[in-house]
C-alpha cells in the first residue's frame, strides 16, 4: 500500500528499509504496522522537507514517515545534530542520517527495499502504458471495422458501376 514518487525510492528505502514491507495489523501482538493515536510530531530541521510529501501510505505509517526529512546530500551532516529522538534525514540518492548519530552513505548498489520500490513504480508505469496501448488497440479495431464497411460499400458500388457499364457497352 506504500507508493513513492519516482526517483525517491532510494530515499524511502534508506529511511525505512524492509520495515515498509510488513503488513498492517490491528494490534501489537504480531509484527507489522498498527495505528497509534494521533500525536503531533516535532518539527524537522529547517532545510529539510518531510518525505511524507513524496509518499502515499496508510495512516499507520504516518508517524514514521513524518519523522523523516528529505535533504540535499551536503546538508545532511550539518543538520544531523539538530535531529530529535526518532527523526532521520535522507537524500534522494539514499544517504541516511539518524538522530542517534548513525550515518549511512549511499552507494551504487541499492537495498532490497529500494529495488522493491523501484519495481513497484515500474510495474505501475507499465500498467499505465498497457492501458494506453489497449485504448489505442480498441480504437484501431473500431476504425478497422469502419474501413472494412467502407471497402465493402465501395466494392458494391464498383460492381454496380461495372454492371452498368457492361450494359452500356453492350
Amino acid at each position: 500500500e506504500v507508493k513513492v514518487e519516482k526517483d525517491y525510492e532510494a530515499a524511502l528505502g534508506a529511511a525505512i528499509g524492509d520495515d515498509f514491507s510488513l503488513p498492517l495489523t490491528n494490534s501489537n501482538e504480531r509484527s507489522g504496522w498498527f495505528l497509534l493515536p494521533n500525536k503531533s510530531l516535532a518539527d524537522l530541521p529547517k532545510k529539510s522537507q518531510s518525505i511524507i510529501q513524496k509518499v502515499a501510505a496508510p495512516e499507520a505509517l504516518k508517524r514514521r514517515l513524518g519523522s523523516i526529512g528529505l535533504v540535499d546530500p551536503e546538508d545532511g551532516p550539518k543538520l544531523q545534530e539538530h535531529l530529535l529522538p526518532g527523526q532521520s534525514l535522507v537524500s534522494k540518492n539514499g544517504d541516511l542520517w539518524r538522530w542517534d548519530g548513525f550515518c549511512s552513505v549511499a552507494n551504487n548498489s541499492s537495498s532490497k527495499a529500494t529495488a522493491r520500490l523501484k519495481q513497484i513504480n515500474r510495474l505501475t508505469e507499465l500498467k499505465k502504458q498497457i492501458g494506453n496501448v489497449s485504448v489505442k488497440i480498441e480504437t484501431a479495431k473500431v476504425e478497422a471495422v469502419e474501413l472494412q464497411e467502407e471497402l465493402r460499400n465501395a466494392e458494391i458500388k464498383n460492381e454496380k458501376a461495372r454492371s452498368e457499364r457492361k450494359i452500356f457497352d453492350d
